[in-house]
């Protein structure tokens, strides 16, 4: 079909269709392949236009009245439920050229577009949203400003910081009213995810050396077994409450006794932030409990051909003491925390036994130095520190950790600081003919989140 058009816009015109075109119809090289011509995929995220309209449907379902005309909306500066950047989109005058040739914002890789609910309720609203107008939205500020080099320039942040209450009792001693009962045995705690865990004795449930690792904000790749950002062992969740990315809230229990909930538990368990934010937990109030005679050592080394002599005596007086190990390179987190020292040997004892050992380990020595705390002061904190087994590198000014949860027993396994879109490339090329596990991940992702909003590439490749 051959279009002859009297300018652009006009519908005068004529066209003919022919199957035999005169080879000088078309000069060499005034053409383009169909293949070579870039279109706008549907799947594509949403621009400026779409990216205002979300943040407009969003303040609306939580009952906001927005001045759309002269976009007068001072009233949204200093409103807690969104930040400074994300109330000035809605103050922005739109103007006609916007419409034609859409609109950009300077400096938008520093911007703060964020938001910040209170209830589940509200994480259901903005992701409902998000995923009907494909925003990406991110979980954690690491992701949301590593996305601004990715392509992804009207993105959104969900900070849960205002998700931080308790409901029920919190010292672990029978009386919390989650379950209304008040039975020591089952007494439950209703948590938010951004509670203060100082609140709570969450050590009783960790290895030593998982307790002092998330002390520091530290996460590793094989740590799935602690939910919420890292902080709080499975073991003691009783039941979650979770949005998909679509906006549907599903609470789900942790008992075996109901398998498909069971099931649904350990599924979503695994996906945390792929396909699911976690926006309440029930704690099992009788499994914080601690030993107040109990205290978390840890051996700071001067020198790492000082660790094996001092494990050995150790070991020959408690020889049942399971010791964490733990050298680090560049790692500030644990060298800050821990006087410098790179080589950390970590035990949970009772303070009679730990007596046993002698002076120098409850004193310190020219070799190593002693750090004595009691099991509620190392407080989990939100994951900021990264580090992946998947990865080898040999940069020396990467930061990279060689760890043992049992020095006495297992072999240390390497870990180097890495982000986890970097790890996510990797893993998804390290085989030559595929990875079914990750294809099968990507799968679950994509079926749950089919706009690819929640998290995007940040651990499983949605491309």
């Amino acid at each position: 079909m051959i279009v002859g058009a009297m300018g652009a816009g006009y519908s005068l015109g004529k066209s003919i269709i022919t199957e035999k075109t005169p080879a000088s119809l078309f000069p060499a090289g005034s053409t383009t392949k169909l293949v070579d011509i870039e279109g706008k995929s549907t799947k594509a995220y949403g621009d400026y236009d779409k990216f205002k309209r979300c943040i407009l449907r969003i303040l609306e379902s939580q009952g906001y009245s927005i001045d759309q005309k002269e976009n007068k909306n001072d009233s949204l500066f200093g409103d807690p439920f969104l930040s400074k950047d994300l109330a000035q989109i809605m103050n922005n005058a739109d103007h006609i050229q916007d419409v034609f040739f859409g609109k950009t914002i300077e400096k938008i890789e520093e911007k703060q577009f964020v938001f910040y609910p209170e209830n589940s309720r509200q994480v259901s609203d903005i992701l409902k949203n998000c995923s009907e107008f494909r925003i990406p939205i991110f979980t954690s500020s690491q992701g949301y400003h590593q996305s601004a080099d990715k392509q992804l320039p009207y993105r959104l942040e969900l900070d849960l910081s205002r998700m931080d209450k308790v409901n029920g009792n919190g010292n672990g001693n029978g009386n919390g009213n989650g379950n209304g009962n008040g039975n020591e045995d089952s007494a439950s705690i209703d948590v938010q995810p951004a509670v203060d865990l100082s609140q709570l004795d969450l050590s009783s449930s960790m290895t030593p050396l998982d307790a002092v690792l998330a002390s520091a904000g530290i996460k590793l790749s094989d740590s799935c077994n602690r939910l919420v950002w890292n902080r709080i062992p499975k073991s003691l969740i009783e039941q979650i409450t979770a949005v998909l990315p679509d906006g549907t809230e599903i609470t789900v229990s942790n008992n075996e006794n109901n398998p498909k909930d069971w099931q649904l538990f350990q599924f979503l368990s695994g996906f945390e932030n792929e396909i699911s934010v976690i926006t309440g937990l029930k704690l099992n109030a009788s499994k914080l409990r601690s030993s107040h005679d109990d205290l978390f050592v840890v051996l700071g080394f001067k020198a790492l051909g000082s660790v094996n002599s001092a494990v050995k005596e150790i070991s020959s007086k408690l020889p049942n003491l399971e010791i964490g190990f733990v050298d680090s390179s560049n790692c500030k987190p644990l060298e800050t925390k821990y006087g410098g020292c790179k080589t950390l040997a970590v035990m949970r004892v009772s303070r009679r036994s730990y007596e046993r050992l002698g002076r120098k380990f409850n004193e310190g020595c020219d070799e190593f130095r002693v750090f004595k705390m009691n099991p509620v002061d190392l407080v989990p904190q939100h994951a900021e520190f990264y580090y992946s087994s998947e990865l080898n590198d040999k940069e020396t000014t990467r930061s990279g950790l060689f760890i043992s949860s049992d020095i006495v027993r297992e072999d240390p396994v390497g870990y180097v600081a890495a982000d986890m879109l970097e790890e996510a490339k990797m893993v998804d090329t390290k085989v030559a003919d595929g990875n079914p596990k990750r294809d099968f991940e990507r799968r679950i992702k994509l079926s749950l989140d089919p706009e690819g909003v929640l998290n995007p590439n940040e651990r499983i490749l949605t491309k």
